[in-house]
């Protein structure tokens, strides 16, 4: 059954109102995907994501970018710097906050650079609560985790 594009249908995974042109195309409804671009791409990047050769590709243009975009990358790291200077109150500990980032230098000398992120457990500007750059606010996670954790709380 083939469906109209009047018709109102949801996305599969997320459950939003696929609108046309918009977060869907034709194409998507009369393969029977129901997918919305978003969850599509996301759909793609997952099965992707395991291959070594796309995941060189990605990194070498992610690398291209930021050489040819140096302006923007710059911008957007002093503002974070910014963000975390004023989320620190005057009370907070900065010899306990630096031993917890130099535990996090120690774990990566022996297990790689970057295997480990200090993550800050209630996120400095999440969407729902933000956080304080305090050392109880922080702890050490995989970089793994801390990625798929993102800028979000998750209550233990």
């Amino acid at each position: 059954m083939q469906r109209s594009i009047d018709e109102k249908i949801t996305c599969r995974k997320c459950n939003k109102l696929l609108v046309a042109n918009s977060n869907w195309t034709k194409s998507m409804v009369t393969r029977n995907n129901r997918l919305c671009r978003y969850c599509n791409i996301k759909a793609t990047q997952n099965q992707l994501k395991d291959k070594p050769e796309y995941r060189k590709a990605q990194t070498l243009t992610k690398r291209l970018w930021k050489r040819n975009n140096r302006g923007q990358v710059n911008a957007s790291n002093k503002l974070r710097k910014v963000n975390k200077i004023r989320r620190t109150p005057p009370w907070a500990d900065l010899n306990a906050i630096k031993q917890i980032y130099q535990e996090a230098a120690e774990l990566n000398k022996i297990h790689g650079p970057g295997a480990y992120h200090v993550d800050h457990i209630i996120p400095l500007q999440g969407n729902t609560v933000s956080g304080l750059h305090v050392e109880n606010n922080l702890q050490i996670l995989k970089a793994v985790d801390n990625i798929k954790k993102s800028n979000k709380y998750v209550q233990q």
